[in-house]
């Protein structure tokens, strides 16, 4: 692998043909900065604002929080106007003819309709961010003078909490912006690899090396990946916004809070005008500016581009809590009650089991009641650490045969195996002690809803643990493109298959730091309501959800709670969510049966490099996709559990009612 690497890197670092060094790239902070700036040509207008000056009509610390998230929305508001106008120029460049030309003009049609959506939000979000600020009518729409922050952050945490408990927001907020600020790194290494990848495409297609379909995928992997990188700015922003606000003293003035947030502003802010180079025309901070490293090996801001929270003395024991906004889940609907029986494999296709699970890396033993920390077999462990190092082979040949339910249920194990997780990420805990140490009340309701709650969280934690490690396989199916795009680096489209396989690494390692993020941020919330935030490690779900079928048991419930609404809704979707899962699971192995094809086809020369990485994004969009139908069904089953059972039913007795052996 590393020497794959160091080829790639060569071949990426290389010179020109003309013996030149490429040209260098503009860095992150450079970008940030002309994206939040109107094009001199925009219809868009408005009048620039800076941060400090926003944060000036009011002196409530929730209010400045929301002006702040605001602020920095329409900031990402304008870069999406800036992206889609480029596109669309993009897309006129390279088109041409006319009859023959009607593919290239659906996809111009569909950029400047997504142009004129963009300068829309941008109009939205003016407007939004004037009504916070409770400006006149008549005045100006607002323009952000600022940009973000992109910089280190240090909160001086253990500082400012000695001696003291820390608020439970701010605990995970703590954690939390260091893995924010990675997936920035690792999006600045993705944008700069996707603008490679189209500059080379462009130059291709220019010498008629490749077709435009080629130039139309790099131009919106491109888009992905800016897109990408500003939400990433924004979330890290916005997550110092809450931590700074709920740290600063009471007598924190706006300028002050302004260099918390960005920096100390050394000017006032300029206004940000498309005609004057971005170097010529800072936006208010220069010391936000970083000093970067080599630009093809990503960015390093120095010290000098850190900002950090307020000294230990500054803040008050006074200061108001954190406005803590509890990580967005995707709630399932609704529930149900003891499963049956797992059917059992045909005893032909029993036996190829062995086979398929060294294949996705389970032991071969692994079953409905198996640990699945049992250890592998030195063998066993050699195949797992193989795994998708072979670009041609199949992650799961032994369920294509096999019904929808049994696919379903070994799909299960298989992903939500914890065996790509990093060390020492959390405490496993499984779905009954979960339930043991969850607050109890002597009201029914509210044991109930508390009960339902921490199950959903648990079920929400379980599938973001597994899509981390999908994102980590995936990793290893790109990887296993290395030797084919090798091999064929001397074709006309070598150097830019390389450089779009490069892309596609990278952008992967963002996703991968986000999905850290969003598994510590769900570890944080099923903490918070067991009380585990003070403890060393944060729980880390262990129980396998249910996949199987599952019995309503309809016909010997009450009459009463045959009425009631939530019944009859979910009565109609929890069978409803259990076909999903089967049909989801059908899809993961059609799209390994395609990717498979895809790697082989592009192996023999059939087809490009788009059309391998492509079938090796859905076929992990097809497994994410698994995986969101699996929670949901469990959610359900838990919410149907708890409408029909007592309110008081003990914890072992609802476990049993919710997945096989837990």
């Amino acid at each position: 692998m590393q020497l794959t690497g160091l080829l790639l890197g060569l071949l990426i670092l290389g010179q020109t043909a003309d013996g030149t060094l490429p040209p260098q790239p503009k860095q992150p902070p450079e970008l940030v900065a002309e994206w939040i700036r109107l094009p001199s040509d925009s219809a868009l207008g408005g009048e620039p604002l800076a941060l400090q000056d926003a944060l000036k009509t009011t002196n409530d610390r929730r209010e400045q929080l929301e002006i702040v998230r605001h602020y920095w929305q329409l900031a990402t508001a304008l870069a999406e106007y800036r992206f889609y106008k480029e596109q669309v120029e993009l897309w006129r460049q390279l088109a041409g003819g006319e009859e023959a030309e009607k593919q290239w003009r659906a996809y111009h049609s569909a950029a400047v309709a997504d142009l004129q959506m963009a300068e829309l939000i941008v109009v939205q979000r003016q407007h939004e961010l004037a009504a916070l600020l409770r400006l006149p009518v008549d005045k100006a729409l607002p323009l952000p003078a600022d940009k973000p922050h992109l910089g280190a952050y240090r909160t001086n945490y253990n500082e400012l909490f000695a001696g003291r408990t820390p608020p439970l927001g701010v605990q995970l907020l703590e954690k939390l912006l260091p893995l924010q600020r990675q997936v920035i790194d690792e999006g600045a290494k993705a944008l700069q690899a996707a603008e490679d990848a189209l500059s080379a495409a462009l130059e291709d297609h220019r010498h008629g090396r490749i077709g435009r379909e080629a130039v139309y995928s790099a131009g919106r992997e491109r888009l992905h990946a800016r897109r990408e990188f500003i939400y990433a700015v924004q979330q890290y922003n916005n997550s110092i916004a809450e931590y700074a606000l709920t740290v600063a003293a009471p007598t924190a003035g706006p300028q002050a809070i302004a260099a918390m947030l960005i920096g100390p502003v050394t000017q006032a802010a300029a206004a940000p005008r498309a005609d004057i180079p971005p170097q010529q025309n800072p936006p208010g901070n220069s010391r936000n500016e970083p000093t970067l490293a080599p630009p093809r090996e990503g960015w390093r801001p120095s010290r000098s581009g850190d900002t950090s929270a307020p000294p230990p003395a500054a803040p008050s024991p006074t200061a108001p809590p954190p406005t803590f906004i509890e990580p967005r889940r995707e709630i399932a609907p609704p529930a149900g009650e003891s499963p049956e029986e797992a059917p059992r494999l045909p005893e032909a296709e029993a036996s190829a089991l062995p086979r398929m699970v060294r294949k996705i890396g389970l032991p071969s033993s692994a079953g409905e009641g198996a640990s699945l920390a049992a250890p592998l077999s030195s063998e066993e462990s050699r195949a797992s650490e193989a795994l998708g190092a072979a670009a041609g082979q199949a992650l799961y040949p032994a369920l294509v045969q096999t019904p929808p339910a049994a696919q379903a249920k070994q799909l299960t194990l298989a992903l939500h195996w914890d065996r790509r997780l990093p060390p020492g990420l959390g405490k496993p805990l499984t779905l009954l002690e979960c339930l043991q140490r969850a607050p109890t009340s002597e009201r029914a309701d509210e044991l109930t809803s508390a009960r339902l709650t921490t199950i959903a969280v648990y079920w929400s934690l379980k599938q973001k643990a597994a899509e981390y490690q999908l994102l980590a396989e995936q990793g290893d199916l790109l990887e296993s493109l290395t030797p084919v795009v090798l091999s064929r680096r001397h074709e006309p489209s070598g150097a830019t298959d390389m450089l779009r396989l490069h892309a596609a690494r990278l952008a992967l390692q963002t996703e991968m730091e986000k999905a850290r993020a969003a598994l510590l941020a769900e570890q944080f919330n099923l903490a918070v309501r067991l009380g585990m935030t003070s403890e060393g490690e944060w729980p880390l779900a262990s129980t396998i959800p249910h996949s199987g079928g599952y019995l309503l048991k309809l016909d010997i419930q009450p009459a009463t709670l045959l009425a009631l609404h939530t019944v009859q809704r979910l009565a109609a979707t929890i069978p409803a969510l259990g076909e999903a899962v089967q049909k989801r699971a059908a899809a993961t192995v059609e799209a390994d049966i395609a990717r498979v094809a895809a790697a082989e086809n592009y192996r023999a020369g059939k087809a490009d490099i788009d059309e391998a990485i492509q079938s090796i994004l859905f076929q992990t969009e097809q497994s994410m996709a698994f995986l969101h139908s699996l929670t949901a069904y469990n959610q359900a089953i838990a919410e149907y559990a708890l409408t029909i059972l007592p309110p008081t039913v003990p914890p072992d007795q609802l476990v049993s009612t919710l997945v096989l052996k837990p």
